[in-house]
């Protein structure tokens, strides 16, 4: 057994390693809701920043996205140091609804208005006072009982902002430029004013609508992932003037591995005879080299260890020309 030092923590044994994939509206903290279908884009704490355009939306968010999302044209990036990614979404024709809950979930809803904005589905309903602060850069709403959930979305001829506050039979204070009625779903709040093209939504003990987000897309700088090779698998066919490994001459087999400890921390590597081990880093990637050795073929994996809340995003482990590579993608380098 040989021991190298390493930094970070992460544990791994070759029976029995399993990785939960991520399912949509599953600990989802910003959903996509398009047909009917709910998706999973993150599910990471932070802001969301929206930006209004013809047939599509702009979102910055911070965090990081879920894995697989790679044809929705996610460009990762960062705002002021914090790490953010944006995409885009087509609305076409359609309409778009927010929904948020104060455990911090948020799911943007696109579709016909009538079935999104629906409030006629009864339901108990809790008696609450609200109270609604409108200023220039943001509206506000404070309640004394909370809502299920709160629903936002905008209309135009002319400019109209919506509340819907879900679970709520609600009464306010009345004041100029502001309807407001209860449903057999919920209370709902209409402010006349102008259709914000930047916004994001703040839902704790409190509501919040800001109109901002125009620096924060100004200030986004596109980061490129660094290449790693955890995804490809080791060519079929031995490159030229390289013997194919056979069960005689492999070498040594690799019948462990474990990435443990607090201080220090370790690698361990479990084999059946003496071996070496060779290390590189770039970036955020790290890799070890043991030449001479050879994995079981059945021991080849490639893991998504984002959802492991550990400081490893993507690790592989694989033959590789006589050799047996484990590539640790960081979660930051």
């Amino acid at each position: 057994m040989k021991s190298l030092r390493l930094s970070f923590v992460f544990l791994l044994i070759f029976a029995a390693v399993t990785v939960s994939a991520n399912v949509a509206g599953n600990d989802c903290l910003l959903c996509v809701e398009t047909g009917g279908k709910l998706e999973n884009i993150s599910d990471s704490p932070g802001e969301s920043f929206y930006r209004l355009l013809d047939s599509k939306i702009e979102v910055v968010k911070k965090g990081e996205p879920v894995k697989g999302l790679e044809e929705k044209g996610i460009r990762k990036g960062e705002v002021s140091g914090e790490s953010v990614f944006k995409f885009e979404l087509n609305t076409g024709n359609h309409e778009t609804i927010w929904e948020t809950t104060r455990s911090g979930k948020e799911t943007v809803r696109i579709g016909r208005i009538e079935d999104l904005a629906a409030l006629d589905r009864t339901i108990d309903l809790k008696n609450a006072s609200v109270r609604l602060e409108n200023s220039s850069e943001h509206i506000k709403f404070a309640f004394t009982v909370q809502p299920d959930s709160v629903r936002f979305f905008s209309l135009k001829g002319p400019d109209r902002l919506v509340f819907d506050f879900i679970g709520l039979k609600g009464k306010m204070a009345s004041s100029q430029g502001v309807r407001f009625a209860n449903h057999p779903s919920g209370f709902r709040v209409v402010i006349e004013r102008d259709v914000p093209q930047y916004f994001n939504l703040q839902h704790d003990k409190s509501f919040k609508l800001n109109m901002t987000g125009e620096k924060v897309f100004a200030s986004f700088k596109q980061i490129k992932d660094v290449p790693i090779r955890v995804a490809e698998k080791p060519a079929e066919k031995p490159a030229e003037n390289v013997p194919e490994y056979t069960p005689k001459n492999k070498g040594v087999e690799i019948t462990g591995l474990a990435f443990v400890g607090q201080d220090p921390e370790i690698l361990m590597i479990k084999s059946d005879s003496q071996f070496d081990v060779e290390k590189t880093s770039k970036g955020n990637v790290v890799q070890f080299t043991i030449p001479g050795a050879y994995l079981p073929e059945d021991k080849e994996q490639v893991i998504d260890a984002s959802s492991l809340n550990g400081p490893v995003s993507e690790l592989a482990i694989f033959n590789d020309k006589g050799s047996v590579k484990i590539v640790a993608k960081m979660q930051s380098p």
